[in-house]
């Protein structure tokens, strides 16, 4: 049976998701590499990155896993999410980016530790 592992919701409402972690591991690097040295990505950018970084390497739903893994970080404060208008834009208009919260990504994926692994079923 393949690890699993129960993921974080940052809506404490919501309840986190019981995913591989094999697959876990990989999308959460990919996610950290793209946002590395406090890059800010739009949702749409970063799963673009995401996509390009996993190009034959991954079997599953890319955009699933992304989207569960990227609440589970910013659950865990790892990466957030920022309002942020741009200039150029329609007045008023706001975009949401995501953004690391260290710059230094390195030195963040070697202190932060994925969620422990869970038994049983997901």
């Amino acid at each position: 049976m393949e690890e699993k592992i129960l993921t974080k919701n940052p809506d404490t409402a919501m309840k986190g998701r019981r995913i591989d972690k094999a697959k876990y591991d990989v999308i959460r690097t990919a996610i950290l590499k793209s946002l590395k040295d406090g890059k800010e990505l739009t949702h749409t950018q970063l799963e673009k990155s995401v996509r390009k970084y996993l190009k034959g390497k991954f079997s599953g739903d890319i955009s699933w896993h992304h989207q569960i893994v990227k609440r589970d970080l910013e659950a865990r404060k790892i990466i957030k999410r920022i309002t942020k208008t741009f200039v150029g834009t329609v007045p008023g208009k706001t975009t949401t980016v995501i953004k690391g919260v260290d710059s230094n990504y390195i030195e963040n994926l070697k202190k932060t530790k994925p969620p422990e692994s869970s038994k049983g079923g997901g």
